[in-house]
């Protein structure tokens, strides 16, 4: 199954959200990698990954999601997931590497990155308030 990778970024926001449609997988993570590297590169503090519509994530779909992860936090930003499928779901539940950036909705998910990107362009010492997930 193809996968097919919607990126919206509106003027002057410090996060996108990333929509995935289909398959995160062995013929589709190439290509999902090179489309996320222009987001990765550019000054983000934060990537919401709306997965509605993913139907299925292999381990190497779910490899180059992880390397993304570690990519954005070298840059001081973070990672929130939403609409979970429960086949996907399961596969982060498995693997429990960011189960902490799961959220049951896009707003839950959405207000999570709104308080992240506060704090960082805040002055204050300390980690980021941690996500309070629904999902």
């Amino acid at each position: 199954m193809d996968l097919t990778i919607e990126i919206d970024r509106q003027e002057g926001q410090d996060h996108c959200t990333v929509t995935l449609t289909g398959s995160l997988d062995t013929e589709t993570h190439g290509a999902f990698e090179e489309k996320m590297r222009t987001v990765v590169t550019a000054p983000l503090k934060g990537i919401l990954f709306d997965m509605e519509k993913l139907c299925y994530i292999s381990s190497i779909g779910f490899a180059s999601i992880f390397r993304i992860k570690q990519a954005v936090e070298n840059n001081g930003g973070t990672l929130a997931f939403a609409n979970l499928q429960p086949n996907v779901k399961k596969v982060f539940d498995a693997l429990k590497v960011i189960p902490e950036s799961i959220f049951a909705t896009l707003q839950e998910a959405d207000d999570y990155l709104d308080q992240y990107i506060a704090f960082i362009n805040s002055d204050k010492n300390g980690p980021p308030p941690g996500p309070r997930p629904g999902g």
